[in-house]
């Protein structure tokens, strides 16, 4: 019986190591902009939770567990030093699949029409 025991034990750990080692990475890069815009920070967020904060010329991966992710990147205007809004440049939503064992990039940047930024962030694979 206690072998039994022991067995049942030893593979339910195994199992449950081997769910917990199940992982991905999402990866945002954000290349470098121009002034001010450069230097203020985008929050990006999975499935409406902070993930980090990136500046311009920044990369930052996290590990997540497998599954589909809604991400976002957002912050308030780089150019009105008085908004205070955190949402006032958001990006549409990306939705992105993480696979185990896999990364997924994801690239960040300003609106743009010609050569002028026109607020909001672009979010794509």
């Amino acid at each position: 019986m206690k072998i039994i025991l022991l067995s049942v034990l030893v593979f339910l750990v195994t199992g449950i190591s081997a769910i917990a080692m199940e992982k991905g990475e999402i990866c945002v890069s954000r290349g470098e902009d121009n002034g001010v815009l450069n230097i203020r920070p985008a929050q990006i967020t999975a499935n409406e939770k902070h993930l980090f904060w990136i500046s311009g010329g920044e990369r930052k991966c996290v590990t997540v567990k497998p599954g589909k992710y809604r991400t976002v990147a957002q912050s308030s205007d780089p150019y009105d030093p008085n908004d205070k809004n955190a949402i006032t440049w958001k990006s549409q939503p990306l939705t992105i699949l993480v696979k185990k064992d896999s990364k997924v990039i994801i690239y960040v940047t300003p609106g743009s029409q010609d050569t002028a930024y026109v607020g909001s962030w672009k979010l794509k694979k």
